[in-house]
């Protein structure tokens, strides 16, 4: 069942996928695109849901955020600094039969600042689910 579903997914990610996308048909797009809805509600319930247990965020400035807690913690001081209306897309997707790398740009609006970050993302399949196992962003603008 376990191999089924891996070739399921396989299946459904692409090798490499280069065009700008917010098409949440692809399954890392649809992860990260419940990520960024999860973000814009201030649900920090739902952000946790799609990291891993031990995942770890590099945020510029800061050391490594571990675990799912901690960046719950992470994006709950964001939301309650006003960082909101996040949108994103993606860029590149490459991806094996259980991992895929997915780089892209988010735009967040900040204390009346427009936001740009790069990010790139492992996700995993991890019991079945993909989650987010390492999320790097870093500033592109502030304006």
């Amino acid at each position: 069942m376990f191999r089924a579903l891996l070739i399921s997914i396989t299946l459904l990610l692409p090798l490499t996928a280069s065009a700008q996308t917010t098409d949440t048909s692809n399954p890392i797009v649809a992860r990260m695109a419940a990520l960024v809805d999860a973000y814009n509600a201030g649900d920090l319930q739902a952000i946790g849901a799609i990291y891993s247990p031990d995942a770890l965020l590099l945020a510029p400035g800061e050391r490594g955020i571990q675990g799912r807690e901690a960046i719950m913690q992470h994006y709950a001081t964001a939301i309650q600094n006003g960082a909101s209306n996040v949108q994103f897309q993606t860029f590149d997707i490459r991806s094996t039969e259980t991992t895929a790398v997915e780089i892209g740009e988010t735009v967040l609006q900040a204390g009346g600042q427009r936001i740009v970050t790069r990010y790139m993302h492992l996700w995993e399949l991890v019991d079945g689910q993909i989650l987010l196992v390492r999320d790097m962003y870093h500033l592109l603008l502030v304006e």
